[in-house]
Parts: C-alpha cells; structure tokens; sequence
C-alpha cells in the first residue's frame, strides 16, 4: 500500500507476514459455486485466484500519524504465542514484525497508542513480547485502547463456548499483561483520539464481530478514511455481506454492520482500511451494473 496524505495526517501500512495468505473459498460459510463464479466476475483478481477457489487475506498494521502522534491501529498474531484450535496455524510464529515497523524509521518506543479494534489473537498478539520468560508490554510508552465491552466479554469467557480457543490464549498472553502494566484504557464508542478544526480521530462501535467491535474514523475536511478491522475480511463481502468465516459471535448483527457500511458509504470517495485486505489494500466501495464492489486506490474509476 502505498502511503495515503490526509491533510496533515500520515497512513502507512506494514506487514507481519510477507505476501498474501491463500484461503480456500469453503471457509467462507455457504460459499458455492455459482455464487464464487458471480464474485469472480466484479472481483479484483489480486483478492485471490477464484479459478482454484481461493482467496487471498493479509497479516499487517497501520501507523496513523497525526497531530505530531503515532497511532498502530491492531497488532496482528506476535511471535512466540502458543495457539490451538481454530488458530494453530499461527502457532509459534517468528516474524520480522518489529524489523518491519523500523523500515518505516519507527521504533516501538515512538508509537504513542495502540488501537486494538477488537480482542481476536490476530490483532492483538504484538501488543506483548516474550522478555526474559515474561510477557511485557511491546510498546512501552503508548497507551493501548481496548472495547471494555471485549475485556468484559472475553476475560468471562467459558472453556465450552466456540470463541474460548480463538480468544482465551491471545487474551491471557496479550491483553492480561497489559492491563496488568497499567497502559491499557478501556473505552466505548465515540471516544475521541484526535480533535482540532478541520481533523478528527474517533471511533466508532460496531458489534457483531465481536461485542465490542470498534473502527478507527480518521477525517480532515472532505477526506475521510475508515480503518474497519475485521468488519470486513475481505473484499468478497462488500459484494456479498451475507458472507462470513464463521467467527462471528453475533452473525445477524455483524451482517447488519456490513450491510451499513456499504450502503452509508458507497460511491463517497471514503477510504477502506481493513485489516485483512491484500495489497494494495486501500479502496473504496463503488457501485455499477453489478451492484457494489471494492476498487483499490491504484485502479482507474
């Protein structure tokens, strides 16, 4: 992606993995065939090679800086963090994370809040590191913004619900320890990051996703970019909304937020940050003949 300039606002993306990770189009639920042939015909082929059923995601970060600010929108898997279930594929993952984040000339000393959109091991997992047999914060002097309604919810969560092994490993490793240090602030929607004349910084809630499910608004003048975390996994949905991965701990309400966003938000020129699109990652949702889709920045209209 490449470097957006919103007034005097700065977003730059990294990743934690290199490239894009396949996934098979069955992990979306009731994906078919006919139904994966229509997708294909609007969908920008650099979302996945529909041809072999599959769909291309991505592991990466923001850095929104503003107001003389750094601000790390979601924190992606971490390394060292021991993952079963529905997560073993990131099971004691070794990235250049941090490598990755110098490339940008920042140290994790320099980032001054951490936005945890919602509490799934894929975004939160770098808000700790392993230091001497301990898990402490990564980055030492930000405050990491966390939905009290997910510290609620997930730090409550029984072994025998079908979110405990997405969410109560990360929970432990990466958000105890932060709550622990004293720099976690646990917030509701509508709290403010940023606000002067003519630029803004809020979130927003979404529930559905997760009961605290929150996005990152970022707007100067007419420029309006949202940072939408896991409403969206993929590019797939905004022409369909009906599909989901399945992990959702409230379907209905994560579709209903989906429907939302492409209806408030199509053919406004309002920029889409998500945190699982593939390079080039930013677009913006538009509408034609076959109803509305994602284009990235990089395509002509």
């Amino acid at each position: 992606m490449n470097p957006i300039a919103l007034g005097d606002f700065t977003i730059r993306k990294f990743v934690e993995s290199t490239g894009n990770m396949g996934i098979p189009a069955a992990a979306f639920c009731g994906l078919g065939g006919d139904r994966l042939k229509a997708l294909g015909a609007a969908l920008d082929p650099r979302c996945g090679e529909l041809a072999s059923e599959t769909f291309y995601l991505s592991m990466h970060s923001f850095v929104l800086e503003a107001g003389g600010r750094r601000i790390l929108i979601d924190t992606c898997n971490g390394n060292n963090k021991h993952r079963t279930g529905v997560m073993a594929s990131m099971n004691m993952l070794n990235h250049d994370y941090l490598g990755n984040l110098a490339r940008l000339g920042l140290k994790p000393e320099d980032i001054d809040v951490v936005v945890c959109t919602h509490l799934h091991s894929d975004h939160v997992g770098w808000n700790t590191r392993l230091e001497n047999g301990v898990w402490v914060p990564t980055f030492p002097n930000a405050r990491y913004l966390m939905s009290d309604l997910d510290v609620q919810f997930y730090g409550a969560l029984q072994p025998d619900h079908p979110q405990y092994a997405l969410t109560r490993e990360p929970f432990d490793d990466s958000v105890l320890p932060v709550l622990a240090s004293g720099q976690a602030e646990l917030v509701r929607t509508g709290h403010v990051l940023e606000h002067e004349i003519g630029r803004e910084v809020w979130l927003e809630g979404c529930p559905g996703h997760t009961p605290g499910t929150m996005v990152v608004h970022a707007q100067a003048g007419d420029d309006h970019v949202i940072f939408s975390g896991d409403v969206f996994h993929h590019p797939a949905q905004i022409q369909d909304p009906t599909l989901n991965l399945g992990v959702d701990t409230d379907p209905e309400a994560a579709l209903a937020v989906r429907r939302q966003f492409v209806e408030t938000y199509a053919d406004t020129g309002t920029v889409l940050l998500a945190a699982h699109f593939p390079d080039p990652t930013s677009g913006c949702v538009v509408t034609g003949g076959s109803g509305p889709t994602f284009r990235f920045l990089d395509k002509p209209e």
